[in-house]
């Protein structure tokens, strides 16, 4: 599959709506009787964008509201109104792709991935699977098309739907995931108690990996021959 690229304002728009996505807050709201549903305060974004030093002034926040509008990330409930500083109601449009935020590279079967689709399932992320083979990995992994050794990986994705940026290791792709689902703490303190579980989950996979290795072969030579191919996979 070709990668298209997004551009340096696209990435930083794609950036800057993901936190703003994940971080205001998005409800339903009702104005003259009427519900408008999932939708944010405009001048509470532009505080937001102020407190968490994402634009210098409240006049920048409307033009990166602006901005946001003319991308079709967001747009006035009702279309009726730009960006402006007070309480309007925005919501945040779908991107071109259907709204998927990342594409999971992986085999056709749960492994390493399966934390991440459930991650992304409990956490109402949508995202597009990209099966593989073995054959296709290695020569991926040859014409050094991979972020590390092998999959997982992941590609988030612009609003757009085209690529932003490409991830490795299932542990970060993980945390990601957590992060943009809401089920990642930002608490610190409960970040590091999380990290500690999924650290732990690491090593006693590398264990149980290893453990099956040493089990499986007769002789030293052998046991360290199939390492050493393992590691260079």
């Amino acid at each position: 599959m070709a990668e298209q690229k997004c551009s340096a304002d696209d990435m930083e728009l794609s950036n800057l709506s993901t936190k703003l996505e994940s971080d205001l807050d998005i409800k339903d709201r009702k104005y003259l009787f009427k519900t408008y549903p999932s939708c944010f305060i405009g001048s509470e974004a532009i505080t937001y964008m102020v407190d968490n030093n994402m634009c210098k002034s409240r006049e920048d926040g409307i033009l990166i509201g602006k901005r946001l509008l003319a991308a079709n990330i967001i747009q006035h409930v009702t279309n009726d109104h730009d960006f402006l500083d007070d309480k309007k109601f925005y919501e945040f449009l779908p991107g071109d792709n259907g709204g998927s935020s990342f594409r999971l590279i992986y085999y056709g079967f749960g492994g390493r991935a399966e934390a991440l689709r459930l991650t992304a399932s409990l956490g109402g992320i949508s995202f597009e699977d990209e099966y593989i083979t073995q054959q296709q990995q290695a020569k991926e992994k040859s014409d050094g098309k991979r972020r590390w050794s092998g999959p997982p990986e992941i590609v988030v994705l612009c609003k757009k739907g085209n690529d932003l940026q490409r991830i490795g290791q299932s542990n970060a792709c993980l945390r990601y995931i957590g992060d943009i689902a809401g089920l990642y703490p930002q608490n610190r303190l409960r970040r590091a108690l999380v990290d500690e579980v999924l650290d732990s989950s690491e090593d006693l996979a590398g264990s149980i990996v290893m453990g099956a290795i040493y089990g499986s072969y007769k002789d030293d030579e052998e046991k360290k021959t199939k390492i050493c191919i393992i590691i260079k996979r």
